[in-house]
């Protein structure tokens, strides 16, 4: 009978031994797809603040080339699209045809002038960079980034106004609440920004 015992007891002991390590697999393999789940999202994350802030660089770079083409000028009468890419005011990349601007996230860009009025500027020493269809994983972003605009609205909400207390510094909160997917972000500049 004790043959008997010690093959029921080898039996049983490596059925066990086989349930315990496929539990071990599982549990190991569920632990690795958590750490490349993590490392997967924070890898979106930092690529998607890093296209904001090439973004915000791209688009105050163009500006700051407007600005200076426009510095004999009185106002900004006459600019739009067609104008700042004659100018050459744009990376190439961002260019499609003699109008045609885009940005990072496939949306239009539009050079709008003259722009809504802030900081007591008046409109026509204004010009505005229209970003749309900006992605809600870097619109807050962007919307943040540090630029040399004289204000900030996020899909019509004004996130920044240099000189006006409540929105400067730049209103993260304001700029987070107002972000959603593919909204429009609008740099106004301005002869004297």
């Amino acid at each position: 009978m004790r043959t008997n015992d010690f093959k029921t007891m080898k039996n049983g002991f490596r059925k066990s031994v086989r349930g315990y390590a496929l539990t071990e697999l599982l549990l190991v393999l569920g632990i690795i797809a958590l750490v490349l789940g993590a490392i997967a999202a924070i890898a979106v994350t930092t690529s998607a603040g890093q296209t904001a802030q090439n973004e915000s660089r791209l688009i105050d770079s163009a500006a700051n080339k407007i600005r200076t083409i426009y510095s004999s000028q009185p106002d900004f009468s006459g600019l739009n699209n067609t104008v700042s890419t004659q100018i050459e005011a744009w990376p190439t990349s961002m260019v499609s045809g003699p109008a045609a601007i885009f940005n990072s996230w496939g949306g239009a860009i539009n050079v709008v002038s003259p722009a809504t009025a802030v900081s007591g500027q008046v409109a026509s020493r204004l010009f505005s960079i229209d970003s749309e269809n900006v992605s809600q994983d870097s619109c807050a972003d962007l919307a943040t980034a540090s630029t040399t605009a004289l204000g900030i609205s996020v899909a019509g909400t004004p996130v920044y106004e240099r000189g006006v207390p409540a929105l400067d510094p730049v209103d993260s909160a304001g700029a987070a609440a107002a972000c959603g997917e593919g909204v429009t972000i609008m740099f106004t500049y301005g002869k004297n920004s």
